[in-house]
């Protein structure tokens, strides 16, 4: 959780069962929206509940409605951010976002402003943040856009974030690609192009034909939405 007003911990970050666990002994009761079985052991999620009761307002968040809940939109600097690509949600983030391994996993997505820009997804608000990171909101926003930009140069994110409907499209199709390398790219699509590596989808990221038709909206997007978990850790927006 970014900086901590206690010792440092070595956070869970290849399974979200600790994280659960946690949240289900801080509150009292489990999140109604999780559908995860929860297997972790007993040392690790008292290491985490302890952390997190040293800290008065994480620990508040932690108790409160908005903890694990979606805001309905980002910040507006941020949510222009995504140009040219559509804007993908806070909860479609947050519920996707870190993807499997190997997924270009923590030069992509354990950076400082990658965290701050899924605790926001996961609804921690600006001025939370803010407080907790002892900065300005100014900062927060600012370090949550470079995590968009940072994004929009990774394969894996661009073609997840374009959501194009893969069964009757060939996203490489038109772009000079050879073939095989179309192929492969497809295969990714049809699993899940979050967790590929980046040098699957490396050729698309320097072909100005496919950038071409990204900016002009050619790209037909998928009916089913973006791919998320199976088992969703954070909730839509409260309505």
């Amino acid at each position: 959780m970014l900086h901590a007003q206690t010792e440092p911990l070595d956070l869970p970050t290849k399974s979200l069962d600790p994280w659960l666990r946690a949240w289900t002994e801080i509150r009292g009761r489990p999140f109604g929206w999780s559908l995860s079985e929860i297997r972790t052991t007993a040392p690790e999620v008292t290491a985490m509940v302890n952390w997190v009761n040293a800290q008065p307002e994480l620990l508040a968040w932690f108790q409160s409605k908005q903890a694990f809940r979606a805001p309905e939109e980002w910040p507006p600097e941020v949510e222009r951010a995504f140009s040219p690509l559509p804007v993908v949600t806070p909860w479609e983030y947050a519920n996707a976002c870190p993807p499997p391994a190997p997924g270009g996993f923590a030069s992509v997505w354990l950076t400082h402003r990658a965290c701050i820009l899924w605790c926001y997804a996961a609804g921690m608000s600006v001025p939370l943040l803010s407080k907790h990171l002892c900065v300005p909101a100014e900062s927060i926003e600012r370090e949550m856009v470079r995590a968009v930009q940072a994004l929009l140069e990774h394969g894996p994110f661009v073609v997840w974030a374009l959501d194009p409907d893969v069964t009757f499209e060939d996203i490489a199709a038109g772009t000079g690609l050879p073939l095989m390398q179309r192929l492969e790219i497809h295969r990714k699509m049809r699993s899940n192009p979050l967790s590929a590596s980046r040098r699957v989808f490396a050729p698309l990221m320097k072909n100005g034909r496919f950038w071409q038709r990204v900016r002009s909206g050619w790209y037909c997007s998928a009916t089913g939405g973006r791919r998320v978990r199976k088992n969703i850790m954070v909730a839509g927006p409260e309505t």
